[in-house]
């Protein structure tokens, strides 16, 4: 009981954005988690933090920590051969048979999985645009704790990002697509607002271009921006609308059509559950 309270408080902290009172906490209630799941579960909220602050570095150097606590060995030392070793394995689990068949599976019960799905997630999306092996493995790691242990709303964030990997390492754009509409499939299906944020986003931003008419991003876009807003994750409202710029500069449209009104796009400048289109991002028509 009294660790729960102390990491519930660790938690407040966390969602009030105060970095230093979540470390204290955290830090505090460390040595009385008995267990590596436990003391996992608390690294989760630093990594997260971390992220809020932009301080990459700390966020993935904390979640590769965590992350060996669950025996998932993400160091520089064997980074290398992990990532080629964990690749192989996936592309022979999954082969070439239609990627629907992965939401027929049994779902993941096991809460060391969750945790450390959550914990790759956040180590994924830190070293996003810092550390190319780091981000690989991590998706590959996902994906293939999810084919070992079962489905989880939690490896939608890996299937579309592993539907990029396809695209811009193996030349499987089609391929790749199918992999983040599933990622997004699994989102509606556990009613995780979050999950859909992300998986319409990068859908839309790094899938759709490849592959479909770019006019199809734009409600893609909108229904990311919809859940993203209403989902309590602080980092997720304004991920659809920058991705968004991306669709709008390839399409020609002209930034000075949203720039006086994007700073308003900032969460603490609008009210919950307000869509893109409401904040002054006009579709990329």
């Amino acid at each position: 009981m009294a660790l729960a309270l102390h990491q519930e408080r660790a938690e407040v902290e966390s969602l009030n954005g105060n970095l230093e009172a979540t470390e204290y906490w955290v830090q505090y209630t460390l040595p009385r988690a008995a267990s590596p799941l436990a003391r996992a579960n608390l690294y989760k909220l630093l990594v997260l933090q971390y992220a809020l602050e932009t301080q990459y570095d700390r966020a993935t150097e904390v979640g590769c920590e965590a992350l060996a606590l669950l025996g998932i060995d993400l160091s520089q030392e064997v980074r290398a051969t992990a990532l080629a070793r964990e690749l192989a394995d996936l592309r022979d689990r999954l082969g070439t048979q239609p990627v629907t068949w992965l939401l027929a599976e049994p779902r993941l019960e096991d809460p060391t999985i969750e945790v450390a799905l959550d914990l790759l997630s956040g180590v994924a999306t830190a070293s996003y645009k810092s550390d190319r092996d780091l981000w690989l493995l991590t998706v590959a790691t996902s994906v293939n704790l999810g084919l070992k242990h079962g489905q989880s709303q939690k490896l939608a964030y890996a299937y579309v990002c592993y539907g990029i990997i396809l695209g811009s390492v193996f030349g499987e754009y089609h391929r790749g697509y199918e992999f983040g509409m599933l990622a997004r499939k699994l989102g509606q299906r556990y009613g995780d607002r979050a999950q859909i944020c992300v998986a319409c986003a990068v859908i839309a931003s790094a899938l759709i271009p490849w592959v479909r008419p770019l006019a199809e991003a734009n409600p893609m876009f909108e229904e990311g921006q919809r859940a993203g807003s209403t989902s309590g994750n602080l980092l997720l409202p304004d991920m659809p609308g920058s991705t968004r710029c991306d669709i709008c500069f390839t399409r020609g449209n002209a930034w000075n059509r949203f720039r006086p009104r994007w700073r308003d796009r900032s969460p603490s400048r609008r009210e919950p559950g307000t869509s893109g289109q409401s904040m002054g991002l006009p579709p990329c028509n």
